[in-house]
């Protein structure tokens, strides 16, 4: 009997994200199951901060899901620590990531604060 295996498998990227200014950008990323995730990074004076939160989805009241998390951080500003936070963030296996846009951060914001948080319980 015979039989063929394939082997040296090739991962391609499919598409890109490009980001003119990685210490002031607003990150929209989506999947095909409905769910949604902002990444918000602003700097000032060589000080910075990225806030992460998510996941939204698209068909529960208020957009709002029970492993919703929400991530602050703050740092000096490093462009190889922020290129390696992105990478992280559009890339992550678990989201299953299909389209990755910039958005305007008030746009992020506006989702945040329009979610009601008391649906969770």
């Amino acid at each position: 009997m015979n039989k063929r295996f394939d082997y040296l498998y090739e991962m391609v990227a499919q598409d890109c994200l490009e980001v003119e200014d990685i210490g002031n950008t607003c990150i929209h990323i989506l999947n095909d199951l409905g769910y949604e995730w902002y990444m918000i990074i602003e700097t000032e004076l060589g000080d910075c901060c990225t806030k992460i939160f998510g996941p939204f989805h698209c068909d529960i009241k208020d957009h709002f899901t029970r492993g919703f998390k929400y991530e602050f951080s703050s740092f000096d500003y490093k462009e190889s620590q922020l290129c390696n936070l992105i990478d992280k963030f559009i890339n992550d296996p678990r989201k299953m990531i299909t389209q990755a846009i910039i958005c305007d951060k008030e746009e992020a914001y506006e989702k945040l604060v329009n979610t009601n948080f008391r649906e969770m319980r």
